[in-house]
Order: C-alpha cells, then structure tokens, then sequence
C-alpha cells in the first residue's frame, strides 16, 4: 500500500457520522480548510479533487496565576467541595484565606475556582508570530 494510500485509510478510519470535518481543493491548497458537518454514514470522498481532515479542536485556554493585586478579595472555592472563602493576601507570594490557610498563587489556580466556576488566574491571550 502506497503512503498516499495509508494516509487516506487513516483518515476515513477516523470518521465518524456527526463530527464536524474540512475540506479543500488540493489544486487551491492557499485556500482556507472549509467546515461541514455530515450524518452520512457514508460521505462522498473525492480523493482526487479534494484533502480532508477533521476540524481540529481550538487550544485550550491558558491561564496564568493571579498576582497578589489580582486576588485581593476575590472569594473563591475548593473544586471538591462547597467551602466557601474570602481571599486575602498575606505576603508577596502568598495568599491566606477566610479559613486561615495560606496558599501560593499556583495552588489556588490548580486547586481553586472563583463562584461563578471561572479559575482563580488570568486568562493568557495568544500572541502571533
């Protein structure tokens, strides 16, 4: 079997009906992955006009740990229970909460949501290069 061959085997072992593919021209491969979504069990490949792929997942959001600034009064939660806690700084790089704990900026990212289930860190936004 050709590498071609077992590229393409590869790909339409993976599909599944009610998964969002892409396609395009393989005489255009400038041109933009378009998107579409099939429940045939069945889809019709043309291999010699056009290159598929499943739509990739976007990357998962990147969050950076809260500066000591960023956390004052925040009240946050423990991911496996409801306890609840009023987050104050106690020094440079670490928080203490209601409860009297201290914790670093890392800990309450990995272990720690704010009420509304959003993390205890700021959001990173992804630069181009």
């Amino acid at each position: 079997m050709s590498n071609r061959a077992k590229e393409i085997a590869a790909i339409m072992a993976t599909y599944e009906p009610g998964q969002c593919w892409q396609y395009r021209n393989k005489s255009h491969p400038e041109n933009r992955w378009q998107s579409y979504l099939t429940n045939s069990p069945e889809p019709g490949w043309d291999w010699t006009s056009y290159e598929y792929r499943r739509k990739p997942e976007p990357p998962a959001p990147k969050y950076r740990p809260w500066t000591p600034e960023e956390g004052v009064g925040k009240v946050i939660r423990h991911k496996r229970d409801t306890h609840w806690c009023a987050l104050i700084v106690l020094f440079a790089a670490q928080f203490r909460l209601g409860n009297g704990v201290s914790l670093d900026a890392d800990d309450l990212l990995q272990n720690f949501t704010q009420l509304d289930g959003s993390p205890c860190g700021v959001l990173e936004t992804p630069t181009t290069n």
